[in-house]
């Protein structure tokens, strides 16, 4: 359990920053709006299916099952390069963001 919550923290972290460096000021409400569905919508469904499909091939390959869906679905996004090779763009911001700047005396 350490590891996993370990695990699903450095996760967060990274996630977090990566948005707040990635996406415009002004579309990150709308950003994560989008995000907090994406990543909750899927849970009930999961509830849903879980119970009966435990029922018919059992706790231990519902459990393992699972952990193959995880691994597959990472490792299909660190297929795609650009995902796997996140940069910061530096034009992201928009005017916003340079007034930000300017306000704060950093150009």
């Amino acid at each position: 359990m350490f590891l996993a919550g370990f695990g699903l923290s450095q996760f967060g972290v990274a996630w977090q920053v990566a948005l707040q460096e990635n996406i415009p000021h002004d579309r990150m409400a709308r950003v994560s709006s989008y995000d907090a569905l994406g990543s909750f919508v899927a849970i009930p469904l999961g509830q849903l299916v879980a119970g009966p499909l435990s029922l018919a091939v059992g706790d231990r390959s519902t459990v393992d099952g699972g952990a193959v869906l995880v691994v597959l679905a990472t490792l299909a996004a660190l297929a795609v390069p650009s995902v796997r090779l996140l940069v910061v763009r530096e034009d992201k911001r928009g005017a916003e963001g340079d007034e930000e700047r300017r306000v704060s005396g950093h150009r």
